[in-house]
């Protein structure tokens, strides 16, 4: 039997619709009951155009207000001891405001202008897997008290069923959700998998929940098998998988759940092959089915076909769920009649996604008028993947029942034409030389070692102890967006646009004169998102209109997509910048200091705009990625030759690009080094450069870090509780580069107070050198509000004056 489905679909709904509803609640401008009604209208329009389209089994649980993992806590009331005293009561609108508090934090309440008080810290955010959707980080510890507190999923079960759909509900597996938490202190020296058959429990009233309301089957997602395991975790992993399904009969014999008409588990797996983990989870009883990603993970096959999976089901994940290529049918017919059309008759075939959609845009139908004809003639995003598979089913089924061929619709993109549409673009002779060398033409190396350059540039600078600095962006108020809408509509000219992007420029710079930063940005106020700003302005690369992918919660981005060979047409950020240098001499001169004031410039490195892209599917990422570092070289050499001598480049995808398997590790550590040091090697000894990164385990990445060579690291740590700490070693020199950790989170809206500054910085002290930190945000302050910006960084500033004064500077 061939059937068809999905692994999950986009939550964002028309027209934003996901993030517009959770930003009015969020301001007070519609109810949680409004609220409720938004995302139900997603989920429906979703179910409904998914039965449609031909899909025969709808997916229920991928929808989330906030995230899938946060949801999860909540339901098994997963919750850190800090929000014992956050009111959680029984009412619609504190179960939400509850459940946001976990994702953004409680404000201070301790006095009314929030600038100083107890604020409660969020859980951590991390990237799911090697994607750029991030998750929540669960906390357990030894008094966490393992319950369900809600059946949303079985409710939502329900609601689909009454209204007539076959539908499937999926729930993230307990391996994965452990996988994925961390304890609450960071110094327990337990094994955070001695926790995973508490959940088991848990899992099996859900299921069993979800059998009595009539499901046929769960899909119960399990990616972590994705990843190269040690024998602890495969081992934990088949324990509990066997205790849940002893649980499970256990109770049907005691009255639970339908005796009669039992649930399927179906695991699914996804983003990789099993590869070693294969044997362990295809070899647990309980599992009726298995997912396989046949787009990522194409080295299981011969496993596959050694086991044969008699009596089992089979989905065959043969449609591309991360990328925005459309489906080359006839290639993935014959793949699967190569591959599959000898499996055993009793085998049950579902035609899948490889893995979620979630991770793609809607719909490309509203490009059509937007995006050059043949682009959009080669383009397929989620709601078009849904129309594929079920094409592909059809296509499948027809051949295994009569052998007969279905004609292929000719508007779909063969080889030839994506080759030649991508020759088209391409720069006339495209050689792996930027056409600016700079003064140092080795493209891996800078002309000095760091310490080298270190004494260089601390004469050059001259900067005080515990310099200051922020990350980049400052906050993209309503008049930039209104401003920058009116242009690209047409209702203002460029000049108009660009004016008003100088104003805000010019108040950026006056704001960090008041309060007395030490190195200055230029706000970014031109750019609506750090890599699709490079999308726009190199060449090769296009962005869309409406090409929306969710983040985390409601922050979407717009992927930018690498059609043809990338390079630098124009330069990209010189024009601002030599008018940020133009505005601070000004004031220098209007206040009659001498005094020099050194400005940051900011750009993207090459790994995170291709990992952040959707990129080729032609040729090796590497080689996009190389592509992308020579035209960032040519802009680095470009903004030093103005002046700019302090150069961020952001690379905080470059831990996410990390294959999942370790033994593909070294080669990716390898090409993203190469590109970065290619990038940022073009330059003068006493130009420094800094990179950002955020999101990253810092112990997990040391190796590429020293490897990118850079002068400055900023990091993202608050967040996730300085935990990038607990891997090194007190007193000892764990870095000899300049280091800022962060001073304060900047994903939540709470004012930190100097009190909370000063001890994480006394903490970062007593792991590197007091003279390589710095004190900044731990991340870019582009998401919160002017009100919100100022009292933090006076108080990170009054810190910084603070612990001067005490070492004896001033």
């Amino acid at each position: 039997m061939i059937s068809s489905s999905i692994v999950g679909f986009p939550r964002v709904g028309s027209d934003r619709a996901h993030k517009f509803a959770l930003e009015k609640y969020w301001r007070k401008k519609i109810t949680v009951e409004e609220l409720v009604e938004a995302g139900k209208k997603i989920k429906l329009r979703n179910w409904e155009f998914e039965s449609k389209a031909g899909i025969e089994q709808i997916v229920v649980g991928d929808f989330s207000y906030y995230d899938h993992i946060l949801d999860l806590a909540v339901a098994f009331n997963v919750i850190p001891s800090r929000f014992k005293d956050v009111k959680r009561g029984d009412g619609l609108e504190d179960k939400f405001e509850f459940y946001f508090s976990l994702a953004r934090g409680a404000k201070s309440t301790a006095n009314g202008n929030n600038i100083e008080g107890d604020s409660i810290h969020p859980l951590e955010m991390t990237k799911w897997f090697d994607t750029n959707y991030h998750c929540l980080v669960p906390e357990i510890s030894k008094h966490t008290e393992f319950k369900l507190t809600n059946k949303d999923l079985v409710e939502e079960y329900v609601h689909a069923k009454n209204q007539g759909y076959n539908a499937k509900p999926v729930i993230v597996g307990p391996a994965t959700f452990i996988y994925f938490s961390k304890f609450e202190d960071n110094t327990s020296t337990e094994s955070k998998w001695d926790y995973l058959n508490k959940l088991i429990p848990l899992y099996a009233d859900l299921i069993l929940e979800l059998e009595k309301n009539g499901a046929k089957m769960i899909q119960i997602d399990e990616p972590i098998l994705a990843t190269t395991l040690d024998s602890e975790v495969l081992d934990a992993f088949d324990r509990a998988y066997k205790l849940l399904g002893g649980l499970i009969e256990s109770k049907r014999n005691i009255g639970y759940g339908d005796p009669y008409y039992k649930i399927k588990l179906f695991l699914a797996n996804y983003y990789s092959s099993y590869d070693e983990n294969f044997d362990v989870a295809t070899s647990i009883d309980i599992f009726d089915g298995f997912h396989f990603d046949l787009v990522n993970g194409i080295s299981d096959i011969p496993k596959i076909l050694e086991k044969g999976f008699k009596n089992k089901t089979l989905s065959l994940g043969l449609v591309d769920g991360r990328n925005v290529w459309k489906t080359d049918l006839k290639e993935r017919f014959n793949f699967f009649i190569k591959n599959f059309a000898g499996l055993d008759p009793s085998v049950s075939v579902i035609i899948n996604s490889s893995c979620s959609l979630l991770h793609l845009p809607l719909t490309v139908k509203k490009e059509k008028d937007y995006l050059e004809t043949d682009l959009y003639r080669l383009l397929s995003f989620a709601s078009e993947k849904v129309i594929e598979i079920s094409q592909l089913t059809t296509m499948i089924s027809v051949y295994r029942e009569s052998r007969s061929l279905v004609a292929f619709d000719e508007n779909f993109q063969d080889s030839k034409f994506k080759k030649v549409f991508i020759c088209k673009h391409s720069r006339p002779n495209p050689d792996t030389k930027p056409r600016k060398t700079g003064p140092n033409e080795d493209k891996f190396t800078r002309i000095s070692s760091f310490q080298g350059r270190k004494k260089i540039q601390n004469e050059y600078f001259n900067l005080p102890i515990y310099p200051t600095t922020t990350i980049g962006s400052f906050p993209q108020t309503t008049d930039i967006r209104s401003k920058r809408r009116a242009y690209k509509s047409g209702e203002i000219t460029y000049e108009q646009y660009l004016d008003e992007i100088k104003r805000k420029i010019i108040d950026c710079i006056h704001l960090q004169f008041e309060l007395d930063l030490d190195v200055f940005v230029n706000g970014e106020y031109e750019r609506t998102d750090m890599v699709e700003f490079f999308g726009e302005n190199l060449e090769g690369m296009e962005v869309t209109t409406n090409g929306w992918v969710q983040s985390y919660g409601s922050r979407y981005v717009k992927p930018p997509i690498i059609f043809a060979h990338v390079y630098r047409g124009n330069p990209m950020t010189c024009e601002l910048m030599e008018f940020t240098l133009k505005t601070i001499q000004s004031v220098l001169d209007s206040i009659g200091s001498t005094k020099k004031k050194y400005v940051k410039a900011i750009l993207t490195g090459p790994v995170t705009i291709v990992k952040w892209s959707f990129p080729r599917n032609d040729i090796p990422i590497s080689e996009v990625t190389k592509q992308v570092a020579m035209a960032i070289r040519e802009e680095v050499i470009d903004l030093e030759a103005i002046g700019v001598h302090m150069i961020q480049v952001d690379e905080p995808a470059i831990r996410e690009g990390l294959p999942l398997k370790k033994k593909d590790q070294d080669e990716y550590k390898q090409w993203a080094i190469e590109s970065f040091r290619t990038a940022t090697s073009g330059i003068n000894d006493f130009t420094q450069i800094h990179t950002h990164m955020c999101y990253s385990d810092f112990y997990e990445i040391i190796e590429i870090i020293k490897g990118l060579d850079v002068d400055v690291l900023t990091i993202e740590s608050v967040k996730s509780n300085m935990k990038f700490l607990n891997n090194l070693v007190p007193g000892k020199e764990n870095y000899e580069a300049g280091i800022g950790p962060g001073a304060y989170d900047v994903h939540s809206p709470a004012i930190p107070s100097k009190e909370e500054i000063i001890e994480r910085i006394k903490q970062y002290t007593k792991y590197f050198d007091k003279k390589s930190v710095w004190i900044n945000p731990d991340c870019g302050n582009k998401t919160r509000t002017e009100a919100e910006l100022k009292p933090a960084l006076q108080n990170m500033i009054a810190v910084a004056k603070q612990l001067r004064i005490q070492e004896g500077e001033n």
